[in-house]
């Protein structure tokens, strides 16, 4: 969480599309979040969460653990959850990339523009007769069945 500043935080749409993004999550994965580590968070982030986590449910808040820049109070966590070889020494582990730099950046990517080379085609080669819309009612239920040839297949 390094480089943001409150200018950041404060930016009215910025904060808009994390409240809806939250408000989607939430409504549509609530149990995908086992757990999220902030760790390196300016001050300033504490105070922009403080507003942020109104919104949220108390189930996905637990989940959340903000830490600031002292590694002593992160990083056992981080450990425990992550083998020291698949940590870059940056945090705490022991990896580095091909080119010895220690946040791993040819692996971990920093945030910023998505290169276009990851950008997908809007294609319409998808066959709509295989899609239908419908509409669920607060309450109901609707159930698709689906066909799976893998067994060793995990549905996200």
């Amino acid at each position: 969480m390094e480089g943001f500043s409150m200018r950041q935080y404060a930016w009215k749409p910025a904060a808009e599309m994390v409240v809806t993004l939250l408000k989607i999550y939430e409504a549509n994965y609530p149990e995908i979040l086992k757990t999220c580590l902030i760790v390196n968070a300016p001050k300033v982030f504490a105070l922009a969460f403080s507003v942020i986590k109104k919104f949220m449910h108390e189930n996905t808040i637990s989940k959340i653990k903000i830490y600031g820049t002292d590694s002593k109070k992160w990083q056992a966590q981080v450990l425990a959850m992550v083998d020291k070889d698949q940590l870059p020494v940056f945090y705490g582990g022991t990896m580095v990339d091909e080119n010895g730099d220690t946040k791993c950046s040819l692996i971990v990517k920093p945030g910023g523009k998505v290169p276009k080379c990851y950008y997908t085609k809007n294609t319409s080669s998808v066959n709509k007769k295989e899609y239908k819309r419908v509409t669920i009612k607060t309450g109901d239920k609707h159930t698709v069945d689906l066909l799976c040839a893998d067994p060793e297949s995990v549905l996200k």
